[in-house]
């Protein structure tokens, strides 16, 4: 039952009251990127900084250098509103994506921020920030932003560039993805992150 509140509250996710240092947008293949990019449009006027990762390198070996900064151009979002983080060494994926993003917002003195995913990808998002928040800046808040729900029934390419199938038949593999980070030891559990959203709202 942790479970599926968190998803609930994750999904759907309050407003803060408070003013938003930054909206960060979640790394993404090309089939859904698309999600993200048309409510981060939307949002760049209640954020005051967009941020994502420009540089990494997938667990293919594959080095990358993201365009999101040209995209949300096109979109109307001021380029001096733009920055970025980049991961020089390791792999990229969700959880250190998740480490980088936070430690730039203790650099930067963020106190609070959206983070910004698909629906198909936004808990695991969620649940990696609020891990990596209390064992680097527990003092920050972040609010869930689900990107524009695109079709369940279409046969994409995710994760990595390599995990192939359709929306809603990868939803399972989100799922197991964050029973395994749990049991070996990276990750909150529900119950944790719960208590960090009911701590969080408690000073909203």
């Amino acid at each position: 039952m942790e479970a599926l509140e968190l998803q609930a509250r994750v999904l759907a996710d309050t407003e803060p009251t408070e003013k938003i240092d930054a909206l960060y947008i979640y790394g993404e293949t090309e089939d859904n990127q698309p999600s993200s990019f048309t409510v981060a449009a939307e949002l760049a006027i209640k954020a005051g900084l967009i941020a994502y990762l420009r540089t990494g390198t997938l667990i293919t070996g594959r080095k990358f250098v993201s365009d999101y900064d040209d995209k949300l151009v096109k979109l109307g979002v001021p380029k001096e509103k733009i920055i970025f983080t980049d991961l020089p060494t390791g792999l990229a994926h969700t959880h250190t994506e998740a480490i980088a993003l936070v430690e730039l917002a203790k650099k930067m003195n963020w106190q609070t921020i959206y983070i910004l995913a698909p629906p198909l990808h936004l808990l695991r998002a969620f649940v990696e920030t609020v891990t990596a928040i209390l064992n680097i800046y527990p003092e920050l808040k972040v609010f869930g932003k689900m990107g524009k729900p695109l079709a369940w029934t279409e046969t994409i390419i995710h994760s990595q560039d390599i995990l192939t199938g359709r929306r809603c038949d990868l939803v399972q593999s989100e799922t197991e993805k964050l029973e395994q980070y749990y049991d070996q030891g990276g990750l909150l559990n529900a119950r944790q992150v719960l208590d960090y959203l009911n701590l969080r709202d408690q000073d909203t």
